[in-house]
């Protein structure tokens, strides 16, 4: 630890070489961006010299270089100040209380001539914790109402809006506003938050590695939060608006006889309620899951799956040859490539059976 050796005004004046705006104003927070000091003040986003972290005076008064200090401000409609920020491989995602920007370049070089901050959302944030990074995306509190609101921000780019959506819905009326703790580690793919004076710790699982392991952290943010919990504390409707916003974010295709299942789903559960409105469907549900998988994919299922291949194959196997040069011709001659299947539809309307299933049993049982 040392006193931190601030460089001088070498050239100019007031004018020619202003002082930086953090002179004369609070400093919110220190960052690192393109081997530059970047300090938040206020509205402004000052950055040092490259690679001169404690100057901010420029080289020359006569020219503008591409290694001089940026004192820039995030403009916007509505009066803010910079709270945090994170980089990403676009720029420097900035946070005020209520909106977002990024502090960017179009030129590969970036310096007071190519710096600019654009807009990029508008969403509260709580300026008291600070945003994280999950690997690929961001993540940031938001307390605008009784209760905090977890949000993950994918798809930064330097136009347009960035993919936000809210990890917290199904559990929204739990996490408590005062969330002053967020201590992330990258090591266990996990984020921790906490208020201080309190001994209550709630907890957020992600992953990143690919699309599909992307796809199954979105449906675990549906299905855990939930997990457990009886009628009471779960809302049908909001599970699967919640499904369907998860389909909208990747490109999904929902089947007409989903959203009869949906709809079935709904009135199921509105007579589950009637009966038992403290019922738990998970506890009802297990013994149809376990019956599923035990028919479906257990070692039964595939060894009666095995017992059918072979049974196929000593049917047709001597005329396979004949067979596969028919599919041959056939597929030379076809106009148009077949249309590509969607699985994701299937995912869904198993996870929608089981669900349904388990409030038909509770009302069998109930009955």
């Amino acid at each position: 630890m040392r006193k931190i050796d601030w460089s001088d005004r070498e050239v100019g004046y007031d004018i020619t070489n202003p002082k930086p705006s953090f002179v004369v104003q609070p400093i919110n927070k220190i960052l690192f961006f393109r081997n530059r000091l970047v300090l938040l003040s206020e509205e402004n986003v000052i950055v040092s010299r490259q690679n001169d972290f404690f100057n901010f005076f420029a080289k020359t008064a006569l020219t503008v270089s591409p290694v001089d200090p940026v004192d820039i401000q995030a403009s916007s409609t509505y009066p803010h100040v910079l709270f945090d920020g994170i980089e990403t491989n676009t720029g420097l995602i900035l946070f005020s209380s209520n909106q977002q920007f990024m502090l960017t370049t179009d030129s590969d070089a970036f310096g007071p001539e190519t710096a600019k901050v654009n807009n990029l959302s508008s969403y509260n944030f709580d300026s008291k914790t600070n945003p994280v990074t999950l690997g690929t995306t961001i993540g940031f509190l938001n307390n605008a109402g009784s209760n905090s609101r977890f949000f993950e921000m994918a798809e930064a780019r330097r136009e347009g809006e960035p993919t936000v959506i809210e990890q917290s819905k199904l559990i929204s009326k739990l996490l408590p506003a005062d969330i002053t703790i967020v201590a992330p580690s990258k090591e266990n793919n996990l984020v921790l938050f906490g208020s201080e004076g309190s001994n209550e710790v709630w907890g957020y699982s992600y992953y990143n590695t690919t699309d599909v392991e992307e796809f199954a952290r979105a449906l675990r943010a549906v299905g855990e939060p939930i997990f457990g919990m009886d009628a009471t504390q779960i809302s049908m409707g909001r599970l699967l608006n919640h499904l369907f916003e998860v389909t909208e974010r990747f490109g999904m295709e929902t089947r007409t006889e989903l959203i009869l299942l949906q709809r079935t789903m709904v009135v199921v559960e509105g007579v589950a309620r009637s009966l038992d409105p403290r019922i738990n469907i998970w506890q009802v549900a297990k013994p149809v899951v376990e019956g599923y998988i035990r028919d479906s994919i257990g070692p039964l299922a595939v060894l009666n799956d095995l017992k059918n291949t072979l049974a196929v194959v000593a049917r047709f196997g001597p005329r396979l040859p004949g067979i596969v040069e028919q599919a041959l011709m056939k597929q030379s001659t076809a106009g148009d490539a077949p249309e590509k299947k969607s699985k994701t539809s299937l995912i869904f309307g198993t996870l929608l059976a089981i669900a349904g299933a388990g409030l038909g049993a509770a009302i069998a049982l109930h009955l």
